[in-house]
C-alpha cells in the first residue's frame, strides 16, 4: 500500500508520533495517580515526562506535515493524514492540560470519588491501545482489512460512550454530594477535562473511518 520512500517514512514517522502521545497519555496517569496518593515529589517526575513527550509529539508533527506537504500520498489521502496528525496532537496537549490543572490547581477530590475518575483514566488508556493498534492495522493493509478495521473503530466509539456513562454518573453523584458548589464546580471542570482525551480519541477513529471509505471508492 505504502510503495514510495516518502510514504514509508510518514508511517514510520506517524507511529512514532502515536507512541509519543501515548507516553504523554501514560506520564499524565502517573502524575494524577501520584497526586491522588499524595505523592507531590513523585507526580513532579511524571509531569516533567507529559511535557518532554508532548514536545516530543508537537516535532513529529511538524516533521509529518513537512511530508505530506512535499507530497507523501496522493491529495485525497494528505488531507486525512494531516487531520489525524492533528487530533493525535491535540490530544496530547489536552493530556498536558489536563497534568497542569493537577500541578497548577491542585484540586480536593474526595476519597469517595477516587475510583470512578481512575476508572475513566484506565478505560481511555485502554481505549488509545486500541487505536494504536487499529492505526498500525491500517498501515499494514487497510484495503484487504477494511471490514475488521471498521469492527475496531466501532469498538473504540463504543468504550467512548461507556466513559461517557461512567462520567454522567459521576456528575449526578458529585452534584448530590456535600461538597460546597465551588468544589463542585471545580471537580466537574477536572471530571470535563480528563473525559475530553476519550472523545479526542473517538474524534481519531472517526477520521480514520472517513479515509477507509475514501480507499474503497
Amino acid at each position: 500500500m505504502f510503495t514510495s520512500k516518502k510514504e514509508k517514512t510518514v508511517r514510520e514517522k506517524v507511529q512514532s508520533h502515536f507512541d509519543q502521545t501515548g507516553q504523554c497519555l501514560e506520564a499524565t496517569h502517573e502524575t494524577f495517580m501520584a497526586f491522588l496518593a499524595g505523592q507531590m515529589d513523585k507526580a513532579e517526575v511524571a509531569y516533567d515526562r507529559v511535557e518532554q513527550t508532548e514536545r516530543a509529539g508537537d516535532q513529529l508533527r511538524r516533521e509529518i506535515y513537512r511530508l505530506l506537504g512535499e507530497g507523501a500520498f496522493l491529495p485525497i489521502l494528505r488531507a486525512d493524514l494531516h487531520k489525524i496528525v492533528a487530533l493525535v496532537d491535540d490530544l496530547a496537549g489536552l493530556a498536558e492540560d489536563f497534568s497542569d490543572m493537577i500541578m497548577g490547581e491542585q484540586p480536593t477530590l474526595p476519597a469517595e470519588f477516587h475510583g470512578a475518575f481512575t476508572d475513566i483514566f484506565k478505560r481511555t488508556l485502554e481505549q488509545f491501545d486500541d487505536l494504536k493498534e487499529l492505526m498500525q492495522d491500517y498501515f499494514s493493509d487497510a484495503a484487504r482489512s477494511a471490514n475488521t478495521l471498521n469492527e475496531k473503530i466501532n469498538h473504540v466509539s463504543r468504550m467512548e460512550h461507556e466513559i461517557d456513562q461512567i462520567e454522567w454518573e459521576i456528575t449526578v453523584s458529585l452534584f448530590g454530594s456535600r461538597l460546597s458548589l465551588a468544589e463542585k464546580l471545580h471537580l466537574k471542570q477536572l471530571l470535563t477535562q480528563l473525559s475530553r482525551l476519550s472523545n479526542r480519541i473517538e474524534d481519531i477513529g472517526d477520521t480514520l473511518a472517513e479515509l477507509l471509505v475514501k480507499l474503497q471508492v
